[in-house]
């Protein structure tokens, strides 16, 4: 009788094993009293390429870099540091605009930094633009825009996410992780690695000029005075500098006047006052009738 019913459960077992398998029909290897089913039907194991998590360039936009000042501290008592973002545009269906001011870079979950304009942030970086005016970028053009944040150090560590936003311009579609940002021990090393063709024409442009060229420009501002104007808030005042010899300036608006001396450089006239040490540079170049012509506007205008 126990025999009976031991092959009536050897029996329901087969049976039950057979039922949890494949369609076809394949034999069961024994050994012993234990029984494994093994199947012809191949398992498809899917793999995939690593993905790329960073995207620095879309097709009106290129991510051209983003590097930091880790020697200057922006504010003191702070741990913020200047950091410089690069982008190259270049429109193929609309047309855009631009200013280095308003761009929102988001940081990990929910730390989010505006760009602003600081005057003197990108002198050695001609190639890129910086300014507060909102310039235009038409379809079938490039344009090269910087833009500076003050962002503090801890933040720019431990790959964490960047991404960007801006209503003029589409950065939205960028993202790359705070692993590909930059350190750089001051302005000068990050313009020589962003804009080196602008870096090496600023240190030249900056230098101390030959004898020769200091005489040709003292002769050509000494004696003289050269009117520009000047945007404070709503109102624009008409403002006038002033050369004496030796190296001697004045500057004289309806608000007062305020003085010191100037040294020559290759490409600028550096005019630091008496009063605080600040040093104003005035762009010039040689007229070709062999008068000079100063960018007085720049100079002096807390926009660009």
């Amino acid at each position: 009788m126990k025999k009976i019913i031991s092959l009536i459960l050897v029996l329901v077992m087969m049976f039950t094993f057979a039922a949890c398998s494949s369609d076809e029909n394949t034999p069961a290897d024994t050994e012993g009293d234990s029984a494994v089913v093994t199947t012809t039907e191949e398992t498809t194991v899917a793999t995939t390429e690593p993905v790329d998590v960073n995207v620095t360039e879309t097709e009106n936009l290129k991510l051209d870099g983003i590097y930091v000042d880790s020697a200057t501290v922006v504010e003191e008592g702070t741990p913020l540091r200047m950091v410089y973002v690069f982008f190259t545009l270049k429109p193929q269906n609309a047309n855009m605009k631009m200013d280095s001011k308003y761009t929102k870079m988001t940081i990990g979950e929910s730390n989010v930094y505006d760009s602003d304009f600081y005057k003197g942030s990108c002198d050695y970086m001609p190639n890129y633009y910086y300014a507060s005016f909102i310039e235009d970028v038409y379809v079938g053009t490039e344009a090269k825009l910087a833009l500076t944040f003050k962002i503090p150090e801890g933040d720019l560590k431990g790959g964490k996410t960047i991404t960007f936003s801006d209503s003029d311009f589409p950065v939205k579609d960028l993202k790359l992780t705070t692993d590909e940002v930059i350190f750089c021990e001051n302005v000068e090393k990050i313009a020589e690695a962003a804009d080196p063709e602008g870096y090496a024409d600023m240190t030249y442009k900056f230098a101390p000029a030959d004898d020769a060229t200091v005489q040709k420009v003292k002769n050509s501002i000494n004696g003289y005075y050269f009117t520009f104007y000047v945007s404070a808030g709503t109102q624009v005042m008409k403002t006038e500098i002033h050369f004496n010899a030796p190296n001697k300036f004045e500057v004289k608006s309806q608000f007062g006047s305020n003085s010191g001396t100037y040294d020559v450089r290759n490409g600028y006239i550096f005019c630091t006052y008496n009063s605080n040490n600040n040093t104003v540079e005035i762009p010039y170049e040689f007229k070709d009738d062999g008068g000079i012509r100063l960018d007085c506007d720049k100079a002096f205008s807390i926009y660009e």
